[in-house]
């Protein structure tokens, strides 16, 4: 499953995040997990990046766009380990890389198209 995650979330140890960055939602999420499902990937909307790595990440590109570029959209797509990379960790989400490339450009054209 592809998790489109949003911004506005609590952020485990992102002190350098000013909120007032992070209020709008700056991509049609809801547009990008219908695409991705409708191209036949699994997906779905999630409030959280992760609990630490990546929703460091996510917050920290997030400041850097609203400090360094204001006006341009980012965002965070967590995906899944590749099938190959599942298979010696027991009940861990995967997807193949094909489903992963058709889930990615999916949503790259949602966003596109706004």
């Amino acid at each position: 499953v592809l998790l489109v995650s949003l911004a506005g979330t609590a952020c485990v140890s992102c002190e350098h995040v000013d909120p007032t960055d992070l209020t709008e939602e700056n991509l049609p999420v809801k547009s990008i997990v219908a695409r991705i499902r409708a191209a036949g990937v699994p997906a779905e909307l999630s409030n959280s990046a992760g609990t630490y790595v990546c929703n460091h990440l996510m917050y920290g590109v997030l400041h850097h766009i609203a400090r360094e570029f204001p006006g341009m959209r980012g965002g965070f797509i967590h995906v899944p380990f590749l099938h190959e990379q599942a298979l010696t960790r027991p009940n861990v989400p995967s997807l193949s890389m094909r489903d992963l490339t058709v889930g990615l450009e999916a949503a790259v054209a949602a966003v596109a198209e706004e």
